[in-house]
């Protein structure tokens, strides 16, 4: 353990400062591919390599730093592992094949990346998926899988976000089939739908369920689908005698899905041209202040704390101030987030926090 929080305290040096994709900092990165080799009963050395595989390719770190707090096994793993100018991927490949600890490494690198490819925009997601169908479906048996999620999310234009508390799902609703496959819709959807005659609302509503469905199988795989749920008093859906919290919205061409450990609401909004009278009539004076440009922000984050509470738009959406990230409302607190959502929309999330 000692061996392994000084190779960790190194990394975490040298890696200090960069970034993933997706914004969290880039020492997890190593640090999943180390858990996830000790998860697959692989030993010391192997969790070293993937604690530094990055760090000659992205760093200053020297062969020789590396060698004093490992071994020549694992330095020799992490030399396979690093891309040089020119390389050749044939080579390359063929090297990492010949080195127990560095295919090891590699299978976990893989996938991980593979798992948080969706902050990535689609045109690097297809390259992406192109390399690991060309170079590394049989370096771990969950290889395949894991290429057909990211799939999934190139074929609806599907993004994440995600941290330990929620996760955040949408999609373009264009990019879904009118008569999409509704096997694993639940019976409450499938009765919105009987119901709908516009085929836009139709593509909204069923690309809403969808996101239910992909966050569903991707974030709590244990739970059985097709998901049962209900609507409460004011419209909010809810899953009875269960402590799964979601929660819906579609707006536009943008179908959206939150799941979180705690009460939660989300939604996503067109950006359009401010509606002054809404804002006289439901902005409080900070709010004001940041129209017209705030408009729409303003609005998504007033309907998402409305959603979370539970009671909708009757709870009175001009009772409450949404400048800040936290709002106390009938005893409770809730936390707000902005999710980035390109293409003209803007999303917003409320989670109830454990703060009185």
């Amino acid at each position: 353990m000692e061996k392994y929080n000084a190779a960790l305290k190194y990394a975490a040096e040298k890696h200090e400062g960069q970034q993933r994709k997706g914004g969290e900092p880039y020492i997890t990165h190593p640090i999943a591919v180390a858990e996830k080799l000790r998860e697959w009963g692989y030993g010391i050395d192997y969790q070293l390599a993937g604690l530094f595989h990055d760090l000659i390719e992205d760093t200053d770190a020297t062969e020789g730093e590396i060698l004093r707090l490992s071994n020549e096994h694992v330095l020799c793993a992490v030399k396979l592992l690093t891309k040089t100018d020119g390389y050749n991927m044939t080579e390359y490949i063929a090297g990492i094949r010949g080195n127990e600890i560095a295919f090891a490494v590699k299978g976990a690198d893989r996938l991980h990346n593979l798992e948080s490819a969706f902050c990535a925009d689609i045109e690097f997601r297809r390259k992406y998926v192109k390399e690991s169908r060309e170079w590394y479906m049989d370096f771990r048996p969950e290889m395949p899988a894991a290429v057909a999620a990211i799939e999934e999310t190139i074929k609806y234009d599907i993004q994440e976000y995600y941290t330990e508390d929620f996760y955040v799902c949408f999609c373009d609703t264009e990019n879904v089939e009118t008569y999409c496959d509704t096997t694993l819709f639940s019976d409450y959807r499938k009765s919105r739908l009987e119901k709908l005659a516009r085929e836009s609302a139709k593509e909204s509503s069923a690309a809403a369920e969808m996101m239910l469905i992909h966050a569903i199988k991707h974030r709590m795989p244990h739970i059985p689908l097709p998901l049962q749920y209900e609507a409460g008093e004011h419209g909010k859906l809810y899953i009875p005698k269960s402590d799964i919290y979601f929660n819906l919205s579609h707006s536009g061409s943008k179908a959206a899905c939150i799941l979180a450990k705690k009460p939660c609401g989300i939604d996503i909004q067109e950006i359009k041209k401010p509606n002054m009278k809404l804002v006289e009539k439901y902005y409080t004076e900070r709010e004001r202040a940041m129209c017209p440009d705030g408009f729409t922000r303003i609005w998504t984050r007033k309907e998402a704390v409305a959603k979370a509470d539970g009671r909708g738009l009757g709870i009175g959406i001009g009772s409450y101030d949404v400048c800040d990230n936290t709002v106390f409302l009938n005893g409770v607190t809730y936390n707000i987030y902005d999710i980035p959502a390109s293409g003209g929309y803007t999303l917003a999330i409320a989670v109830q926090s454990d703060i009185k």
